[in-house]
């Protein structure tokens, strides 16, 4: 089976058949156990082939080339400013949250810093990606000689291409925030506790005034139907009202009242 001869016709499609065969069979069985169905395996092969091309083309670009020979300079330089710039996006991220959806100061809700990194982390990975996915392409060029012309349009060509990647990377980014708010604003009118966003999690509460008249920024204060606060920082509680009759602006459902003048009771439902 191993050596050079020639085979007779009927060994070899029988050979054939059993490969052929048995992989099918495998991938019968797959199929009628996986519960993503047909569809779902086909996008798990397709995504698992790319990284393999991806990787391959890596490694055409990479081998060989001036990154390989300057990778213990070229690494440490783009790793130092991650420490600086990963808390100022994931704080940027946390503003346009609270600030842009819910009307709340970001500086009003506590967020302990390591989510900061961790929300930062996916606009990151998608800048990556693309990036690798360009030099993987480039090095598949390279592997079969196909030179680019190299004259001013392409370089200008280049530089809008960066552009274009980097307002696609944040265009993703605040996407994924609007996202992500309206699912918490939708969950709070059904009663229903909000998912988190990278450590900024609210409550759903009744709130309890604990005196006649209560002090409240762009009142009243609702008492019939539960209300979101997120975890609070200082004396100044930040209330959000699910409430449709206050209009689509979702910044105007904002609520800010003294931590000493309410009581907040968490809430199941829709009525307090």
């Amino acid at each position: 089976m191993t050596s050079n001869a020639p085979r007779p016709k009927l060994v070899r499609l029988g050979c054939g058949v059993i490969l052929a065969g048995s992989g099918t069979f495998a991938g019968w069985m797959w199929g009628r156990s996986d519960d993503m169905g047909l569809s779902g395996l086909l996008g798990g092969l397709g995504l698992t082939l790319g990284l393999g091309l991806t990787a391959f083309g890596l490694w055409y670009a990479l081998s060989a080339s001036w990154f390989s020979r300057n990778v213990q300079w070229f690494l440490p330089v783009l790793a130092a400013p991650l420490p600086f710039v990963l808390p100022w996006v994931g704080a940027f991220l946390h503003a346009v949250y609270l600030e842009d959806r819910f009307g709340i100061p970001a500086d009003a809700v506590h967020v302990g810093f390591y989510w900061q990194y961790l929300v930062a982390l996916r606009p990151l990975a998608v800048a990556v990606l693309f990036l690798l996915g360009l030099i993987a392409l480039a090095g598949w060029a390279r592997h079969f000689n196909v030179q680019a012309p190299v004259s001013g349009f392409f370089r200008l060509s280049l530089v809008l291409a960066g552009l274009i990647a980097v307002l696609t990377v944040v265009q993703i980014a605040l996407d994924d925030v609007e996202k992500a708010a309206d699912r918490a604003m939708r969950a709070a009118g059904a009663g229903q506790r909000p998912p988190g966003y990278f450590g900024l999690r609210a409550e759903l509460v009744c709130v309890r005034p604990l005196g006649d008249a209560t002090p409240v920024v762009n009142g009243p204060v609702p008492t019939g139907h539960p209300v979101l606060s997120f975890r609070p920082s200082g004396d100044t509680v930040w209330l959000w009202d699910p409430a449709p009759s206050r209009g689509d602006d979702t910044e105007r459902h904002a609520l800010r009242v003294r931590a000493e003048d309410v009581q907040l009771v968490v809430a199941h439902g829709t009525r307090c």
